[in-house]
């Protein structure tokens, strides 16, 4: 007996099928490493809409490196599978895109345009990746690039070029795949010929005269900041700078100042011959707009420790030489490497920190005064020879701050940093040169820390007792101060002299012995906060300028009395002993000579006597 059913007698059924675009996209970059063929992190798109910050307004959606992870573009193209990881951690809905040293790439924008490839050329079997739109023919050897070589189709070669990679998501909403697996065939002949023969130069003004020394640089800021100007992104513009390099000037110019050219030409600032900038034009190659704020976003301020230091801003730690500025910093340091609350913070987990210092011994000094207090040596990390932070070392800096991730960065001191062109009592260097720092700061979430030395001139205000430019301070966040201890234990006050957000209290730190001879260091410890300025206790005349010794014992006679009950809110104390005529730098001097603590509850803060 035959059963027959139909189709609509059939139980309706679903199958689930999971779809993991992050372990697809990590599966795709080791095959690509597999292929030799390195990559780069590219903007994601969703809906469409590039995930970059201009969104909607971006014309390149989900095909331009994202910028925070490879600085210099397609230069940092890699095979490594620490920095895929890590990309892929950061931006899990990126795309990617291959690097092509030593391999091209023909890249149809449609199929009509593959089909006639294939029609004018019999094309060896070859790896085939399916775009948005078209197909990309990979082939081994290396060529030049050619843009629009005939109707919607490219060419693209070298190390300055690349394509977006399979499993990435076009705007369209197709994802690149892998149309055909075969083993990459080498470039044919005719093809590299056709490439290399038909056509016109790649550049618009190029022409057959080559520039020699003395116009190079000035010819070069031109092309590329005319580029800029018509829209050219910074991996465009490195790959038409390394073409026109080797094409048109006389010799060509070194890599690393073809570079430093590019990077102006990206921040619209035309570089001289002699490596100066001159002038300056839009950031990004773009004018800047007029926004009102209701178009402006609300940003939130991540403390690493509040109200001193914020990540991604710049900062200052000023003091004299030999009394605890770079142990103090080392302590910090050691405490966040641990995740240990900092006075009055708040719990963090474990944070890594750069400490670079060329001033102390990194085994016999630095490494000592770490494990002293209690540090994790694993997430502390100090560099392994001198250095100055030119631009070629500021983007190697940044680099490595985008591997390890750190949540402060320390320079100790900053002079010895600066590069030879920077005059530091100059302000509009010293603030170009800080600029870079505040830069790699904000791109990195980074709190960086600057160590200035106190300078012999005395000002009336000590945030402006620094050596240097008044510029150290104003484009600094925060400043510090730090000063010994002047009661004869070892120790040091550390003042906050500057903010932009909220002014927090004069902190007493205590410094414990260390046998020097058998290479200990101290340990730091917090004691307590205090009401005394940095103004009151750097002065010269602190006994002219300050209470004399009656008002101060009056003001300790008073707080033991008003005390004795207990605990007192530290505004009541205040307010009760201004109404018996102490003033506010007398009563925390006071205070500080009787130990009185002071602790928080809450939103409200305390004085005590210290326990018996």
């Amino acid at each position: 007996m035959m059963l027959e059913k139909s189709l609509a007698d059939l139980p309706a059924t679903s199958v689930r099928v999971d779809f993991d675009p992050v372990a697809i996209m990590r599966a795709t970059m080791d095959w690509y490493r597999d292929l030799d063929l390195p990559i780069i992190p590219v903007w994601g798109t969703e809906d469409g809409i590039c995930l970059c910050k201009y969104g909607a307004e971006c014309e390149s959606a989900g095909k331009h490196p994202i910028t925070p992870l490879v600085s210099s573009g397609v230069k940092n193209a890699s095979l490594e599978p620490k920095d895929h990881r890590r990309w892929l951690k950061r931006y899990p809905d990126m795309n990617i895109a291959t690097a092509l040293p030593e391999f091209t790439v023909i890249d149809c924008d449609s199929r009509e345009a593959y089909m006639s490839i294939r029609r004018r050329f019999a094309l060896p079997t070859t790896l085939i990746i399916r775009t948005g739109r078209g197909f990309q023919l990979v082939f081994r050897g290396e060529t030049r690039s050619r843009t629009g070589i005939m109707p919607k189709v490219d060419i693209k070669s070298g190390a300055n070029a690349y394509v977006v990679g399979a499993a990435s998501l076009h705007r369209n909403g197709r994802r690149y795949t892998v149309w055909e697996d075969e083993p990459i065939a080498d470039l044919p002949p005719k093809v590299e010929a056709w490439i290399m023969d038909d056509g016109t130069p790649p550049t618009p003004s190029s022409h057959a005269l080559l520039i020699p020394e003395g116009g190079r640089n000035d010819y070069l800021n031109r092309e590329l900041f005319r580029l800029r100007s018509q829209g050219c992104d910074e991996d465009q513009l490195y790959e038409i700078a390394a073409t026109l390099n080797h094409a048109r000037l006389d010799p060509p110019l070194s890599d690393k100042e073809v570079g430093a050219i590019v990077r102006s030409a990206v921040k619209g600032e035309v570089r001289s011959s002699k490596g100066s900038r001159r002038g300056s034009q839009f950031v990004d190659g773009e004018a800047p707009e007029l926004l009102s704020f209701d178009q402006v976003e609300t940003e939130r301020i991540e403390w690493l420790w509040y109200p001193y230091i914020a990540r991604g801003t710049l900062g200052l730690l000023d003091g004299f030489p030999g009394e605890g500025k770079s142990q103090f910093l080392c302590w910090l340091a050691a405490t966040i490497s641990q995740g240990r609350v900092l006075p009055d913070g708040d719990k963090l987990p474990p944070m890594k920190t750069f400490l670079l210092n060329f001033e102390d011994l990194p085994g016999a000094v630095i490494k000592r005064r770490l494990e002293a207090n209690r540090g994790d040596l694993t997430k502390v990390f100090i560099q392994s020879k001198r250095f100055r932070l030119d631009d070629e070392m500021t983007q190697w800096l940044s680099d490595k701050m985008e591997e390890h991730e750190p949540a402060l960065l320390i320079i100790d001191p900053i002079q010895s940093f600066l590069t030879e062109d920077v005059d530091t009592n100059n302000n509009v260097s010293v603030r170009h040169f800080m600029e870079r720092l505040d830069d790699l700061a904000k791109r990195n979430d980074c709190a960086v820390i600057c160590v200035r030395h106190f300078g012999k001139t005395k000002h009336g205000r000590a945030m402006l007792n620094g050596i240097g430019s008044t510029d150290f301070v104003g484009i600094s966040r925060n400043q510090l101060g730090l000063a010994a201890r002047d009661d004869g234990e070892l120790g040091f006050y550390v003042f906050h002299m500057k903010t932009n957000f909220q002014r927090g209290k004069s902190m007493l730190f205590s410094m414990s012995e260390a046998n020097g001879r058998k290479g200990e260091q101290p340990r730091i410890g917090f004691l307590d906060f205090s009401e005394v300025t940095a103004d009151e206790y750097l002065s010269d005349d602190k006994e002219k300028s300050g209470p004399d010794q009656d008002a101060r014992e009056d003001a300790k006679e008073f707080l033991q009395a008003y005390l004795a009950e207990g605990p007192k809110k530290a505004a009541d104390c205040k307010a009760q002993g201004q109404a018996r005529g102490l003033s506010h730098s007398t009563l925390s001097r006071a205070k500080d000579d009787l130990n009185i603590a002071s602790y928080r509850d809450g939103t409200v803060w305390f004085w005590k006597l210290p326990d018996k």
